[in-house]
């Protein structure tokens, strides 16, 4: 494993509070009320767009993109910053960095929102790329953004593993023939990684790194 694929909201950052913010102001600006905040928390690293689309009801109506204009707006001056390190990454990060490793940022979050999120933090030096969707939104799963990385990159797929902490992350690493390591410390359930099957399931950035030092993920499946 010389590549290695990082999802960000979940994996690297607890970016809960500004996403969750940031939704219930976008759904309060199209007059839509909010579920709880259990329920916000599972949209969390899935595509924007489609998560607006539904909770807003959106049958054709444009609601989802008058929301999303609207979660923008706030997302841009206060959300992405109301956010935090997950303890251990940044280690794990430095770790890996010397030990020759490539390190890649794989994330539905619009690219520019995580290029600012990672130079906001002082990490972004460790990744040599970031790849995401655009402002248009489209592309933001995770199999196409996976499968752009890798021909971007001329990556071998058997040379690089994902980390993320979504069955999205999981299914579209499987899609494209790499390996795949869920996180425990995300936004996606147990029952939810339990049932994506990854080919490691660690609950702390120092399993992670060890995991990811030693070259393999293991076999079998979570």
């Amino acid at each position: 494993m010389r590549h290695i694929f990082f999802d960000l909201d979940g994996t690297l950052t607890d970016s809960r509070e500004g996403i969750i913010r940031c939704l219930r102001h976008a759904l309060a600006a199209v007059g839509r009320s909010a579920p709880g905040d259990s329920v916000l928390e599972r949209t969390i690293g899935l595509p924007l767009r489609e998560v607006l689309a539904e909770l807003t009801g959106d049958t054709g109506n444009g609601l989802g993109d008058l929301a999303l204009q609207a979660y923008r707006e706030r997302y841009r001056a206060l959300g992405m910053f109301e956010n935090r390190i997950y303890p251990g990454v940044v280690e794990c990060l430095v770790g890996l960095q010397a030990s020759g490793r490539s390190l890649y940022v794989v994330t539905a979050k619009v690219a520019q929102f995580a290029e600012q999120i990672l130079v906001h933090f002082g990490i972004r030096s460790f990744f040599s790329a970031v790849y995401g969707p655009d402002l248009s939104g489209e592309a933001a799963r995770k199999a196409p953004l996976i499968r752009r990385a890798l021909s971007a990159e001329g990556l071998d797929p058997r040379q690089v593993v994902m980390v993320g902490d979504r069955a999205e992350d999981i299914e579209g690493a499987r899609a494209n023939g790499l390996r795949a390591i869920a996180v425990g410390w995300g936004y996606g359930s147990s029952d939810e990684l339990t049932a994506a099957r990854p080919d490691l399931l660690v609950e702390d950035a120092a399993g992670l790194c060890a995991a990811l030092m030693a070259g393999s993920p293991g076999g079998g499946g979570a």
